[in-house]
């Protein structure tokens, strides 16, 4: 967790140097009571977790996560400056890939460093990240909670304030 995540993510000045995974893992089971547990492996090393979330900055990470098994659930959250995506995959779910398919072989933007939170600010809106998560967790409540789901994602786009479900297809 470096200073640029401050001001665009829930992290305060102690969570610098820590691991994201534990530092929110250990939030949730603290202020919610949920049983999770972060584990600091690579995912293709995470044999046994039934859910692999991933913030990741590159199409190519994203790509080799979700060609992984397909016997476990995928959240993918991604997003541009004031706009994004959660998509949930995984368990006949279809996965980012499937859902935006010209992003199989799209091209990451070139890498624009974002060392202060300044440059972050200025580059990201303050509240894309933290809408993304919470979009994202409220998928993984509900999938937790009752077992299943009507829609598998969210579209995103704060400056036109429009927050769009990803229906999953009746088969």
């Amino acid at each position: 967790m470096s200073e640029s995540n401050l001001a665009r993510q829930c992290f305060c000045e102690a969570d610098i140097g820590g691991n994201k995974a534990f530092i929110l893992a250990q939030r949730a089971r603290s202020f919610f009571g949920i049983p999770i547990e972060a584990k600091d492996v690579k995912w293709w090393d995470s044999g046994d977790a039934s859910i692999v979330v991933s913030c990741v900055d590159t199409l190519a990470t994203r790509r080799q996560i979700a060609a992984g098994r397909k016997d476990r659930y995928y959240l993918d959250l991604g997003n541009s400056d004031n706009a994004g995506q959660v998509v949930l995959g995984g368990h006949g779910l279809p996965n980012l890939f499937e859902v935006y398919p010209h992003l199989k072989r799209a091209r990451d933007p070139k890498d624009i460093p974002s060392c202060s939170m300044a440059e972050s600010l200025a580059r990201q809106d303050l509240f894309i990240n933290p809408t993304l998560a919470a979009l994202g967790g409220h998928l993984i409540w509900r999938l937790m909670r009752s077992g299943g789901l009507n829609h598998h994602g969210y579209v995103v786009n704060l400056s036109a304030g429009l927050v769009l479900p990803l229906v999953i297809q009746p088969k």
